[in-house]
């Protein structure tokens, strides 16, 4: 970053967050905790769409997000009602998040 003045000098400070424990991931899928404004179904995510987001966002609280947000989004485009395993794919690739 030094090397850029114009980008270095907005910037107060740098702080990494660690990728959360395939534990913290599920705490937080089987509280159906979902990112601000977004409403998913209440049967919540399946077993099979739960190991699938695990295994796509590896502990990445952000992309977690994202993911969610975009699952939310396929969800309403689709008309579906439930989250399977085709919604968290289609979520993941509308994304560009990689190999699942």
């Amino acid at each position: 970053m030094a090397r850029y003045p114009q980008f270095y000098s907005g910037i107060g400070f740098v702080h990494e967050f660690r990728a959360l424990a395939v534990t913290e991931m599920r705490e937080l899928l089987g509280r159906r905790w979902v990112p601000q404004g977004v409403t998913l179904p209440e049967s919540g995510l399946g077993p099979e769409a739960v190991a699938a987001v695990l295994r796509m966002t590896g502990g990445n609280f952000r992309l977690l997000n994202r993911l969610l947000t975009q699952i939310e989004r396929i969800l309403e485009v689709n008309g579906l009602d439930e989250i399977d395993l085709a919604a968290v794919q289609a979520a993941r690739e509308s994304l560009v998040i990689g190999q699942a």
